[in-house]
């Protein structure tokens, strides 16, 4: 968080942070106060509307990327860093509170005409939802709808359908071969194939 208890002094002080970017030193203030007062006039050293139905993406984000520094691994919050503002940039700098589907569906369609997959459009929305997660319970500001993602049916790969230039498996061949006749081991007159060679008996004459 931007706002952290004060770690030698008492009850009721705090340290605010504030960010001046990853390759500069932060600016470190002491105040003394409720939380909600740290926080207000941390919001006045940022530039940063105090009313929260007033609070926009961008009024937002410094702070939660700041959170995200401190419990997040390295590479997610590189990546995260990138995501949000592409975002922001596609759909608008909102107030949160009125955030909506259609704000998200239209994001989701852009990054498609891009060629972006599904499955790496619900990596970003979940960045967004979680700076809308921290807006709520950290900040106590108000937001909307929170983006509903791909369902695993929706990112699932296609199914391959067969090559009509690929050979069937060799069962297919087994079980479409005409079954041809066993050759027939027993006299020809048994199995039905030739006429009997019926010889007419005679008595030769004394």
């Amino acid at each position: 968080m931007a706002i952290r208890k004060h770690p030698t002094k008492g009850a009721g002080w705090w340290q605010i942070h504030i960010s001046n970017g990853r390759k500069k030193k932060q600016d470190t203030y002491t105040y003394e106060g409720s939380e909600a007062e740290a926080r207000a006039f941390e919001s006045e050293l940022r530039g940063i509307p105090t009313e929260a139905s007033d609070q926009r993406l961008l009024d937002v984000i410094g702070r939660f990327l700041d959170w995200y520094h401190v419990n997040r691994a390295a590479r997610s919050v590189k990546d995260c860093e990138a995501t949000l503002p592409r975002i922001i940039t596609r759909i608008g700098n909102k107030h949160l509170s009125l955030l909506r589907q259609a704000d998200y569906n239209l994001y989701k369609q852009k990054r498609q005409n891009d060629g972006v997959s599904k499955r790496t459009v619900n990596i970003e929305l979940t960045y967004l939802r979680a700076l809308l997660r921290f807006a709520e319970d950290e900040l106590k500001i108000p937001v909307g709808e929170y983006p509903k993602l791909y369902t695993k049916k929706q990112t699932a790969p296609p199914a391959k359908t067969p090559s009509p230039h690929t050979k069937p498996p060799s069962s297919w061949n087994n079980s479409m071969e005409t079954k041809k006749p066993l050759p027939c081991s027993i006299p020809d007159v048994v199995c039905g194939t030739m006429k009997p060679n019926v010889r007419t008996l005679t008595s030769d004459p004394d």
